[in-house]
């Protein structure tokens, strides 16, 4: 802190002593400091704070001392059995530890101090200051002001003026004023005021007349090349900061060991003085010749400190750099360097300090195109200053993976391979195909057949039905049978579903879905389009989700699906009869059940039986009406894969309100019910909230099956190379 140039030494402290009663103290400061002029107000304050820090450095000692009283007489064995147990009592750890601990780090800091001090003014403070002027405890903030001091003036110009400022404060004749005969923090901040410091030489200009650097920037560089007298003998000064030298020299923190209890072993002594280490407060293990200490010149210093400022630009920086360069980077200590090229150009430090001045000079000479530069040598700079290269995109990969072009597929080929011959036209022509025997195995695995209607019995045997709402044939408890795992895999399956779709998306994901038990009685008449046919003309909504199933029993016509062939070639015409007749269907389906009028089917086409046997697959259009007959007369089962496609994101599915993805992927694997329904809608009603019991998982059959039903990405390699 600085001070006035009017010394009052007026204690403040002395006066509060001298009050017999309480007093507010806010207020008493406030009327005592009321009598004087603004610049003795200052120097009140000023002395109060020096002596608040030497009464805490007091008090720390007089703590330290009495602990380490306590171990060593073991005191506390009066009253308690272990050490441990007195300091859970008096809450060691809370208490008084952080007081040790502080004490240390002062004891720490004011060693570094002295050290600075026996460096600068070849003075050991403990013995060699004048008898006369010697202070009974040499505290941190003491030694710490002498440090700072050293570093300004030599020795032969500081002794004087303590002499003077002591005997300036000590002819005060106002009450209150310090008496003592020693040297004081006070007094080594009034000889700092009054000392004008060494008058540095102005560098020379050594920046090019092409870059002319910020005036600024080059005030902050200067040389330092002075010699002092001592003893007359005449040596270089390169005064070390000790400010500088604490924060940069952090690690030796670490190589000392400090002790409350040890000895402070003093360099030997240069003047005439009395010696005084029993009153010495500060100790320490280790001796002062093995100290690091930074010997660089104080332009470097001053120069290191200016690109500490976070305040300078690019530009300020740069000349910076190049200033440095042209002083000699090889003169720094290891951190100065570190940070002058760190803050200068960026570049990375974790090397040694021979490849650090070898990559700073190749900078320098590169200096016109820096940022090329960096950019070439990407790995010798912080990314903050330079472009991310190419090869750390890949990190931590060395490689980048062989991007295989986008799958492309034969659709014609599919169709004609898995449905038939002609079934691409057949396709055009219907909107419908049915592909017998695509999933045989069913059929002929008798074991197997077996094993699917026992599941349906067990799953049928946990249903129940809903109050009021009618059954259609659905199973509302199954979504995760063994059946419906098989065939929701199945790669044939999947390869025509793609290859059907008007888009060819060939991402898909199979969306739970129930599966169908139509027994005899049941009612089961039905006629409606998979879409909103008012969003699928006006917006292609839902145009590419397929509507397709399997069949795990022989039909009859009087018991099967009802379509009406090619009525994907009529359904625009049809939505403008619709429209015509004020008619615009609501929901994520359109029911045609009273919509689709005796003169649509004349203009249109009738209702055609669908009828399939066990492991025969049907592919609908989602815009082809199609039903079921009323009445059923025999028992069929039916299971719906709801192949979904996925979009570009990887996330979204191709129906608004369907789940994602991911959401999709866990209801797989967890065999939970989907709350969005496969058109998008929200589950109404016997929608399971927990998962059935007796459900088990089918193991993996192959990378594109998983793929199917959420377990792995379409990203996955093993899927795109099936």
């Amino acid at each position: 802190m600085s001070v006035s140039s009017v010394s009052t030494n007026i204690s403040l402290s002395y006066y509060l002593r001298k009050e017999t009663t309480d007093v507010n103290i806010q207020q008493w400061i406030q009327e005592f400091l009321g009598e004087y002029d603004l610049n003795t107000q200052l120097d009140i304050l000023l002395d109060i704070f020096d002596e608040a820090l030497d009464l805490e450095t007091n008090l720390q000692e007089a703590v330290v001392t009495a602990w380490n009283y306590l171990q060593a007489t073991e005191l506390y064995r009066v009253r308690y059995d272990t050490l441990d147990q007195f300091k859970t009592t008096i809450n060691y750890a809370g208490n008084l530890e952080p007081i040790i601990l502080e004490y240390r780090q002062r004891i720490h800091r004011a060693t570094k101090a002295m050290n600075t001090i026996l460096t600068n003014w070849h003075l050991d403070l403990a013995t060699d200051l004048p008898y006369e002027i010697q202070p009974p405890v040499l505290s941190k903030h003491l030694t710490e002001a002498i440090a700072k001091l050293s570093y300004l003036v030599p020795y032969d110009r500081a002794l004087p003026e303590f002499h003077s400022v002591i005997q300036s404060r000590l002819n005060n004749t106002l009450p209150g004023q310090h008496k003592a005969t020693y040297l004081t923090k006070q007094d080594v901040d009034n000889a700092r005021h009054n000392l004008s410091p060494v008058q540095p030489e102005s560098m020379q200009d050594i920046i090019g007349s092409s870059r002319t650097p910020n005036p600024s920037v080059l005030a902050s560089i200067t040389s330092y090349h002075t010699s002092t007298s001592y003893n007359g003998t005449y040596f270089p000064c390169h005064p070390i900061n000790y400010l500088d030298s604490f924060v940069e020299s952090g690690s030796d923190s670490e190589q000392e060991t400090l002790s409350v209890a040890s000895d402070y072993t003093p360099a030997p002594s240069h003047q005439r003085s009395k010696t005084r280490s029993s009153e010495l407060a500060i100790t320490s293990d280790s001796p002062t010749s093995k100290s690091k200490r930074c010997q660089c010149p104080t332009e470097f210093k001053n120069l290191v400190k200016q690109l500490l400022n976070d305040s300078n630009h690019n530009i300020e920086r740069f000349q910076l750099f190049v200033a440095g360069m042209n002083m000699g980077i090889h003169k720094m200590c290891r951190s100065d360097l570190r940070n002058f090229v760190k803050h200068s150009i960026s570049l990375l430090t974790n090397i040694t300090s021979e490849e650090i001045i070898s990559r700073a000079r190749l900078a320098f000479e590169h200096r016109a195109s820096l940022d090329q530069f960096r950019n070439i040598n990407y790995a010798w700079f912080a990314r903050s200053a330079r472009e991310i290269a190419p090869a750390e995109l890949l990190e931590p990969f060395r490689f980048p993976s062989n991007i295989k072009p986008e799958f492309t597929f034969n659709a014609f080929a599919i169709m004609e391979r898995f449905a038939g011959h002609n079934a691409a036209l057949r396709w055009d022509r219907d909107g419908n195909l049915l592909i017998p025997n695509l999933l045989n195995y069913i059929r002929e695995d008798r074991r197997l057949y077996e094993m699917i209607g026992q599941e349906f019995d067990m799953y049928e045997h946990h249903f129940q039905p809903h109050t009021s709402k009618p059954k259609m044939g659905f199973l509302r408890n199954m979504f995760y049978s063994l059946t419906q795992q098989l065939v929701r895999q199945d790669p044939a399956w999947y390869a025509l579903n793609a290859a059907c779709r008007p888009s060819h998306n060939w991402r898909l994901i199979s969306y739970p879905y129930v599966a169908k038990k139509v027994v005899p009685g049941e009612r089961m008449g039905f006629a409606h389009t998979d879409v909103n046919i008012a969003k699928w003309v006006e917006y292609g909504h839902g145009a590419n989700q397929l509507t397709s199933s399997v069949s795990l029993d022989q039909e009859k016509p009087t018991d099967c699906t009802e379509i009406v062939p090619g009525f994907h070639h009529h359904a625009i015409a049809w939505y403008n009869r619709l429209v015509n007749h004020r008619t615009k269907p609501t929901g994520t389906t359109t029911n045609a059940v009273k919509l689709y009028l005796p003169e649509d089917e004349q203009s249109f086409g009738s209702f055609q039986p669908q009828v399939c046997g066990p492991g025969d697959v049907r592919i609908t259009r989602p815009e082809i009406i199609h039903g079921s007959t009323p009445n059923a007369t025999i028992s069929r089962r039916v299971i719906y894969p709801w192949f979904t496609a996925i979009q570009e994101d990887h996330s979204t599915l191709e129906i608004s309100g369907q789940l994602s993805w991911a959401e999709v992927a866990a209801c797989h694997r967890d065999m939970l019910a989907p709350r969005s329904g496969v058109g998008g809608d929200t589950v109404s009603f016997s929608c399971p909230v927990y998962r059935f019991a007796a459900g088990i998982h089918m193991p993996s059959s192959s990378a594109l099956s998983d793929a199917l039903i959420g377990r792995r990405s379409w990203e996955d390699p093993e899927v795109l190379l099936e």
